[in-house]
This record gives structure tokens, sequence and C-alpha cells, in this order.
């Protein structure tokens, strides 16, 4: 379910920019400053906006966006921008905010039309029927579901609504409070809870463990020794009762938390490379591990368990040698079921793992973020340079300085 275009205008210093031909796999390349995480996060704000019942735009109330995409095999154009509404009468002290929406579909000849629009407090339906009657506020995908419920949201609406639920932004900042043990009772709090579950690398760990193996095996054999290396194997270890375990997430939920406290987890990893044809190996913790080991094992972590339509990362390739930056990357590309990504990077190690049509050149002109992918001259031009002259990190920068 590719996201094929981003328009995005006055978020931050990203007052008019767009990103077109996204595939499966974009790199905002920029030196530090020129606005590459205002990009991610003014992409995350858009779908926010557009999916949260209690959203409003909170940095900008003068943010507009454009988002096309696919979903389902169709191909969508969804619009939003803050509006101001005047005071009705003298009585009324100011001027209020209010969303301007507008969902589009496109049919097999390459025509836009109608699915849902809104201008203050009035949705219509594709004929120009009045729906619903909403706050000005209040996005209109998840209003409509949840007031309207029948074969038309449920088939159209619901999957856009989805598809923006699942954008998230990566800082991959260090989690302190991570332990590599923990009680039962503390796990089930967590999954059961109502907030972010992307927190806690050795949690999810667990929970795939769990419930999803086939995932998790797959993660550990490509961390493993047949793969990038990095451990030689994930190892996960309870103590307690293992009759009072149930791996049913409903049953979970209903589960007496106090009544787990006897069972305590422990997730540790077996050091890989060079730890060959030893009689033992040791069990480390999380924190133990070195800092490109754990940015990496965050980074598959993210990737594999939250299941997202797209993937918003933040410089991932801090901490990691070049060799399994280049290994990282083409198993992140390979994966194409498993969501779309952005990514932002200033590295000449990463771009020089990367295909030019994958590179989107990011600069600040005037205290304005500028952003824009190569021209068809200029892929032309970097695999020339590439087959017979230098790296793909040489190539743009020089097009950066020009």
């Amino acid at each position: 379910m590719p996201l094929k275009k981003v328009s995005l205008k006055n978020f931050r210093t990203c007052q008019n920019i767009e990103l077109t031909d996204l595939g499966h796999l974009a790199v905002l390349m920029g030196r530090n400053g020129v606005g590459k995480t205002n990009i991610l996060q003014g992409i995350e704000q858009l779908a926010e906006t557009a999916s949260n019942l209690e959203g409003t735009f909170q940095e900008s109330l003068d943010l507009m966006g454009e988002l096309v995409f696919c979903v389902r095999g169709i191909q969508f154009r969804y619009a939003i921008k803050n509006i101001v509404f005047p005071k009705e009468n003298e009585y009324e002290e100011l001027d209020f905010y209010g969303l301007e929406e507008k969902l589009e579909r496109q049919d097999i000849s390459g025509v836009w039309h109608s699915v849902l629009s809104r201008s203050g407090q009035i949705v219509l339906g594709k004929e120009g029927e009045s729906l619903v009657e909403i706050n000005q506020s209040m996005p209109m995908l998840p209003a409509i579901v949840a007031m309207t419920p029948n074969d038309f949201t449920k088939d159209e609406i619901f999957p856009v609504l989805a598809y923006f639920r699942a954008f998230k932004y990566y800082a991959f900042d260090e989690n302190k409070d991570d332990p590599n043990s923990f009680r039962r009772s503390e796990y089930l709090k967590w999954l059961t809870s109502s907030g972010e579950k992307h927190d806690s690398v050795i949690k999810r760990l667990l929970h795939m463990y769990l419930n999803r193996k086939g995932d998790f095996d797959e993660l550990n054999e490509i961390l493993g020794v047949n793969g990038l290396g990095v451990i030689h194997s994930i190892a996960i270890n309870q103590t307690g009762s293992k009759d009072q375990i149930n791996y049913s997430n409903k049953s979970m939920q209903k589960s007496n938390l106090s009544g787990e406290d006897n069972i305590i987890y422990f997730v540790y990893f077996n050091p890989g490379n060079g730890w060959e044809n030893v009689d033992f190996l040791p069990k480390l913790p999380f924190s133990k591990l070195s800092a490109g080991t754990r940015r990496i094992i965050r980074i598959l972590v993210s990737f594999f368990y939250d299941c997202n339509s797209l993937f918003l990362f933040e410089q991932p390739e801090d901490a990691i040698h070049p060799g399994l930056l280049r290994k990282l990357i083409d198993i992140l590309r390979g994966y194409d079921d498993k969501g779309q990504l952005i990514m932002t990077s200033h590295s000449s190690d990463l771009f020089d793992v990367l295909r030019p049509e994958e590179v989107q050149l990011v600069t600040m002109q005037g205290g304005e973020t500028q952003v824009r992918g190569l021209t068809e001259s200029e892929l032309a031009g970097a695999k020339r340079y590439i087959n017979e002259e230098g790296s793909l990190s040489d190539y743009l920068e020089m097009l950066e300085d020009y």
C-alpha cells in the first residue's frame, strides 16, 4: 500500500515541499539542519490529524497537506488544511479554526472522483449529499466511520483510516528503562495498555516469541550467524509455573495480574560472529550489546513487529558498520510486503548502498526546506558516475554544491 506523493505546507521549515515518485524505499539526503526531520514529522502529523478523533493541527494552524496513495489496489488522494471561520457575530471574541478535507479516488482512466469532502461541519458524500454533521475541528474519516457504520464506510473509508493510523515516526533514541527481565504482570500491563507499544525492544521481542513465533524465528535468523551475524540468537527464558501461562491475547487481557507475579521472563542475547566453536555462549542483556548492534536490533524489531503501512526512520545508519549497513538496507528493501520506508540521512555510508531513484535531495534556501528527486538526466548521470568514476555520495555532493 505505497505512498506515491506527499505535499506539505506551513509546517516548521517546510513551507511548500513535495515528494514525488516514492517507491518502497526513499531516503531524504541532506546536511544537518536542512529540515529532513521536519518532513518526516510533518508526514506523521498529517496522517495523525486525519485519523485521530481528538486531533487538530497542534504545531501550525496554517498547516496544509496532500497525500496520494494506494490502498487495496485503489489510488486515493487526500487533502487537508486548517481554515479560519470568522466569528459569526459581534459577541464572539475570536475567529476559530476548523478543517477542510477532501478524499478522492482515481478510476481506471485516471480521472479523480470525490468520495468524501467537508468544509466546516457538514460531510458530503460522492454526489455532494449531506452525510453527517460534525465539529469543525474533528477529522471526517474517523467521525464518519464511528457515526455511520455501513458497507460504504467499511469497504472504502475504514481501509484508508487504518492506512493513516499505521504511519509511525522513529527517532530510535535509546530507551534507558528497558530491562531484560520483568514479571508477567508487568508484561500484561504493557500489552493491554492503550499507549504506544514501539517503546520497548525487549517486550516486543517477548510478544513475538509468545504470539508470532514465525516472525520471531525469522528475525532471529536474520540477526544470527547465517544473516547479519550481530548475535548468535535471542534467548528467552522464564521462571514460575508453566501451567499459569496462556498465550492467547484475549485471555491475557482477562487475567488477574496480581496472580502472575511468580512468573518472570528473561530476555538475553547470545553474541554472534567471533564466538564460533566455544563451549558456552554468554547471555548478554540488551544494554551490554554494542551501540551498532542495539541500533540494528531496534530497527529490525520495529520493522517486523509494528506492522505499519509507512515507517519513518531517522538516520538508521548511526553507529552501524558500513558493511552491515549494506546488508541491512538490502534486507529492508527486500521486504516490500511489510510496509514502505522513508528515511533521513547525511551519511555517505548509507547513500553508497542506495539506488539513485531512491534518493530525495533536501536543501535549505532562505530558511525554507526544499526537496526533490533526481531528474532523468541526473539519474542517468548518477549511474554513469557510479560505473565509471566514483560513489553515489560523491555524485550527490556535487549536485548539492551545484
